[in-house]
């Protein structure tokens, strides 16, 4: 399931770090999907048409101290990049899935609305290089 933030002002949670972001629409013809972990391989990929590109894998990761985290061991220095040559490809967060690892047990007093917190958070904090998730769980 591919879910992207709306982009109305309404929708985007109100702890977002910076206000200027505009999550791209999801693209009104087709959906062409491709998971990726490489981005040399992205590149071509958006060529061939793809024109939505599900990011493999973010992480759902207690803290030590008990508090929701996001972990990903991603290039997100690569997926900027893409991101900016190609402005009209939606880019989503994977999270779980067949090969992706399934959350850890969360910890008392971390629900949805936390893990939702950090995720908003990690990609403030990355540029808003995502404009949703693909929530595989």
């Amino acid at each position: 399931v591919v879910k992207a933030f709306s982009s109305s002002r309404d929708s985007v949670p109100s702890n977002a770090k910076n206000t200027r972001w505009s999550p791209r629409s999801i693209p009104s013809d087709s959906l062409v999907i491709g998971y990726a972990h490489d981005a040399a391989k992205v590149e071509e990929a958006i060529k061939n048409g793809v024109n939505v590109v599900c990011w493999s894998f973010l992480n759902m990761v207690p803290t030590p101290s008990g508090k929701a985290s996001i972990k990903t061991d991603l290039d997100l220095s690569a997926i900027r990049a893409i991101r900016e040559r190609f402005n009209t490809v939606l880019h989503v967060a994977a999270f779980g899935g067949w090969n992706g690892p399934h959350p850890h047990p969360s910890p008392p007093g971390v629900g949805g609305k936390e893990w939702c917190d950090a995720f908003v958070d990690f990609n403030g904090q990355n540029g808003h290089l995502f404009d949703g998730i693909d929530w595989d769980l």
